[in-house]
């Protein structure tokens, strides 16, 4: 015990001993003023079976990181999916929310389901990056909606009223003007990606003039019977 003493680890009390009472144990911690060297306490966890348990320490665990892939739609109107993970300890469903006007790319963070810590520390975070699937008539261009319309040449013509389908499950009637021509756009104010905090974005609808594929002959006459109204050269200003 004269040597543990010497090493500032313990020294045991009772008559003569120099200790904190009979039968206690009285520990001295090791550095300047001490008594010690610096090493009384791993001397003593040493003596207890208890050498590793000093250098186990508590770290949090690894972000993660994962792929979901979501239809356009889901992205603008905001969706729930399910999403299985495996960290180690078998499969497990997680549900992950989709916000609305969520981006191409953009990552969804879910706490505390990354990789698991040690020491009793927490779990890191887990990064969901999101792939949208394209839509066939849909695209976006900043908060902006595109919705490409098509209509008849009667239409286009002539003009008329039209009923479309907006981006949040609704519809709109909307007025083509008389002589609208392929790709020329209207704009709906406010239906388009709608996120929280920020001012929503237009849907712009692309009219798309779609030529009829029955008729045979008789289209074709009728469609030649049109080329005398046009004003010109249609494709006088094209230069490249």
């Amino acid at each position: 015990m004269e040597q543990w003493a010497k090493h500032g680890g313990f020294a045991r009390g009772g008559p003569g001993g120099g200790g904190g009472g009979p039968g206690g144990f009285e520990f001295h911690f090791g550095g300047p003023g001490g008594g010690g060297d610096g090493g009384g306490m791993e001397d003593i966890l040493s003596a207890f079976g208890m050498g590793g348990a000093r250098r186990k320490r508590a770290r949090k665990g690894e972000d993660a990181e994962a792929e979901i892939e979501v239809d356009f739609l889901d992205t603008i109107r905001g969706a729930t999916t399910g999403l299985q993970l495996d960290r180690g300890h078998g499969p497990e469903h997680v549900e992950v929310k989709i916000p609305p006007g969520v981006k191409e790319g953009q990552k969804i963070r879910l706490s505390a389901l990354g990789q698991e810590g040690a020491g009793g520390a927490g779990a890191g975070d887990l990064y969901i990056r999101v792939r949208v699937r394209p839509h066939r008539f849909l695209s976006r261009r900043d908060d902006d909606l595109i919705l490409e319309v098509p209509v008849t040449i009667g239409e286009a013509v002539a003009g008329g009223s039209i009923t479309i389908p907006t981006p949040h499950g609704e519809h709109a009637t909307i007025k083509v003007p008389p002589g609208t021509s392929s790709g020329q756009t209207l704009r709906l104010r406010g239906q388009g990606v709608k996120r929280k905090g920020a001012e929503p974005g237009d849907l712009l609808v692309r009219m798309m003039v779609k030529a009829p594929k029955a008729g045979g002959a008789e289209a074709a006459d009728l469609a030649k019977k049109l080329d005398k109204f046009y004003d010109g050269d249609v494709r006088a200003e094209l230069k490249l």
